[in-house]
């Protein structure tokens, strides 16, 4: 039984490199990308994680029932703030919550920053919340970017949904600039987002979105642009709510 197993996990990989592998360009991470193994899209992404810091100090408490809470209250906002119309991707990989869109011009990548913004406010939100209640609140860092990447089906039906490659600089460099975020601090104050330079030169450098409230403007950090953006209409809200 195992030898067939193995015998089968041989084949497969000796067909696909054995067969030629079409790389189409295209405007927008197609709604359905097929079945098969010898094809994959060349797209643009944009990526969006938050991390959560010190998680494992939070999580190391013995009231299991108070981790779940924080857990399932963190996740389960940040999922929600960060889908999308054109998000393709979401999910939680640990102590980070990712999100993966389909970028096809400017106007994608403005809308990107603006929801940095929105899930940014959406954090202190929920840290009011925990405060009210006594409990820690969370760090959080936010980071960002863009790039061309490649999708293609991994064809392993345990995925499910999910059964889809995505191999891009923007993931990478998302995923580092989460872990930058609110790492240092200017005049006293975390800079809790974290944009990369293809990001914030094409969206966010001249002027930002409408939408975006700024608390401390951003800072080229080498290799990363950190500050502190908010959304306006949340930021209004939580004003309105908690202190008006």
């Amino acid at each position: 039984m195992a030898e067939s197993r193995y015998s089968r996990l041989c084949e497969r990989v000796e067909d696909i490199l054995g067969s030629p592998m079409k790389v189409e360009k295209t405007h927008e991470v197609p709604g359905n990308i097929g079945t098969s193994h010898n094809r994959a899209y060349d797209v643009t992404l944009g990526a969006v994680f938050v991390d959560m810091r010190d998680s494992a100090e939070l999580f190391s408490g013995n009231n299991r029932e108070l981790v779940a809470k924080i857990a399932k209250t963190f996740d389960g906002t940040m999922l929600r703030m960060l889908r999308a119309k054109n998000c393709v991707e979401m999910g939680v990989r640990g102590n980070t919550v990712f999100a993966l869109y389909s970028v096809t011009d400017e106007q994608d990548a403005r809308n990107l920053v603006s929801l940095v913004a929105e899930v940014n406010s959406a954090v202190r939100l929920l840290n009011i919340l925990y405060a009210q209640r006594n409990l820690d609140t969370v760090p959080v860092g936010i980071g960002a970017s863009i790039s061309r990447g490649l999708v293609m089906k991994a064809r392993c039906k345990l995925l499910g949904d999910r059964d889809r490659i995505w191999i891009a600089d923007a993931i990478h460099e998302a995923i580092g600039l989460a872990k930058t975020a609110s790492s240092k601090k200017e005049n006293g104050r975390l800079k809790p987002v974290a944009l990369s330079p293809s990001l914030y030169n094409l969206a966010a450098r001249d002027t930002l979105p409408d939408d975006v409230t700024v608390v401390t403007a951003f800072s080229d950090d080498g290799g990363a642009f950190l500050g502190d953006i908010r959304s306006g209409a949340l930021e209004s809200w939580i004003e309105n709510h908690f202190f008006g």
